[in-house]
C-alpha cells in the first residue's frame, strides 16, 4: 500500500471515530458498487441513514478537500446509496449525504453537504 492510500485510510478512520463521538452508529465502511465507486462510511443517527464521503488533503493548494467532491462524485454516491438501500432491504426514515474533510486545519464534518435530487436534474 502506498503512502497516499495509507493517508486516505487514516482519514477514514479519523472520520469514523469523530462520527462515533458525535453519536453516530457506523454501519459499513468502504462499501463498493460496480460502476459507482464506493461509499466511504455508512452511518445512522436518530433514524437517519447517512452516507459519508471522506476527503483528505495535506494542503489546501488545490482548493482543499471539499472541492474534490465533484458533481460526478456526488452522482456516483447517490447511485451507490440506492444500491446499498436496496441490497440491505432498508426503509430509512430519512437519508442524508455528508462530507468529512481532513485538511491542514483538522477534521470538518459537513452535514447535508448535498441533496440527492440535485444530482439528477437535466
Amino acid at each position: 500500500m502506498n503512502r497516499r492510500d495509507e493517508f486516505g485510510l487514516e482519514a477514514e478512520q479519523a472520520a469514523a471515530n469523530m462520527l462515533r463521538g458525535k453519536g453516530y452508529k457506523i454501519l459499513d465502511r468502504r462499501y463498493a458498487v460496480h460502476n459507482c465507486g464506493e461509499l466511504d462510511i455508512t452511518a445512522s443517527k436518530s433514524g437517519c441513514l447517512v452516507f459519508v464521503e471522506v476527503k483528505a488533503r495535506s494542503t489546501d493548494a488545490f482548493g482543499g478537500a471539499g472541492a474534490a467532491v465533484t458533481p460526478a462524485k456526488r452522482r456516483k454516491m447517490v447511485r451507490a446509496a440506492l444500491f446499498y438501500i436496496k441490497e440491505k432491504a432498508l426503509r430509512p426514515e430519512a437519508v442524508r449525504f455528508d462530507v468529512v474533510t481532513l485538511g491542514p486545519g483538522g477534521l470538518e464534518h459537513i452535514e447535508n453537504a448535498f441533496s440527492p435530487c440535485e444530482q439528477f436534474t437535466y
